[in-house]
């Protein structure tokens, strides 16, 4: 009988990961497996941007993983083929940025991960006149502009690092040194005035 139950239950985890899971969804995904929200999702606050269902993390977690979806296309042979398609984890940003109402040209590009743009601090300090040091043994960034500084931790989950170059959000690189963030929605700019 004891091994009757166990050969039962064997059968039955078997089938269950044989059997594949698939996610919910109400509307239409593009060839990545996501899409934006609507209106009326956001309103709900059931989401607020581009997003997955075929089970593509969203985490806010700053590892290495990518994210990677499944997209099926029938031959000639009406046979299934699948291809992994890999979606980059940091993508370039059109976004434009404006120091005391003067366009900014960035050595690196403003990245976008998971609907945030992230500025290349280097870069945003020297647009804005500001000073910048970095202790590695405190594993920290410091700004520091006219007696007022802003801090940055390495290890933050909001500051990454690409091609040896470390990104913040703006306000995380700003906001403390006194500056005012304005974000233009129909231009796609972010303004910053700072004296």
């Amino acid at each position: 009988m004891k091994k009757t139950i166990q050969l039962f239950m064997v059968i039955i985890l078997s089938i269950a990961l044989l059997v594949p899971t698939t996610a919910a969804h109400s509307g239409r995904t593009d060839a990545n497996g996501g899409h934006n929200c609507s209106e009326k999702s956001k309103s709900k606050g059931l989401c607020t941007g581009y997003h997955y269902h075929s089970g593509s993390s969203s985490t806010s977690s700053s590892s290495s993983s990518s994210n990677s979806s499944t997209k099926k296309s029938n031959s000639s042979s009406s046979k299934s083929k699948t291809t992994t398609v890999k979606k980059a984890e940091y993508e370039k940003s059109s976004v434009t940025l404006y120091v005391n109402d003067v366009l900014v040209k960035l050595d690196n590009d403003i990245l976008v991960k998971e609907n945030s743009n992230y500025f290349p601090v280097r870069d945003v300090v020297k647009a804005i006149g500001a000073t910048l040091e970095i202790d590695k043994t405190a594993d920290v960034i410091k700004i520091t502009k006219n007696k007022k500084s802003a801090t940055l931790s390495l290890s933050s989950k909001n500051v990454i690092s690409k091609n040896n170059t470390t990104y913040a959000p703006i306000r995380d690189i700003v906001g403390d040194l006194g500056a005012t963030i304005t974000f233009d929605k129909d231009n796609n700019r972010i303004y910053i005035n700072i004296k």
